[in-house]
């Protein structure tokens, strides 16, 4: 898929592990990531992800936010909310 079809919907959910993202059709995705180790890569990884369904607007949901590579909960919800919007470069982006 090349294009965007308008209001289109990806939705993401970002782990201490794993990525994973479905599109609510039929189509889903999971590949490993450490946050842990990774977390400054984070931006890159949700773009490669998005780059196999682009979308116009964005659900995300999160518990990486407690890896140990960040020095409490707000910390690593304030990085990932930031990684996401920054990777998806649109302000369609939910969090739930």
């Amino acid at each position: 898929m090349t294009s965007s079809p308008t209001n289109s919907w990806l939705a993401f959910d970002i782990g201490g592990a794993n990525i994973k993202a479905a599109d609510g059709q039929g189509w889903s995705h999971s590949e490993p990531f450490a946050m842990w180790q990774e977390w400054k890569r984070l931006p890159d990884a949700i773009r490669h992800v998005q780059s196999l369904r682009p979308a116009t607007h964005h659900a995300v949901t999160m518990t990486g936010e407690i890896a140990d590579c960040f020095s409490g909960r707000s910390d690593g919800v304030r990085h990932i909310v930031q990684s996401c919007c920054l990777a998806t470069g649109t302000n369609n982006v939910f969090f739930y």
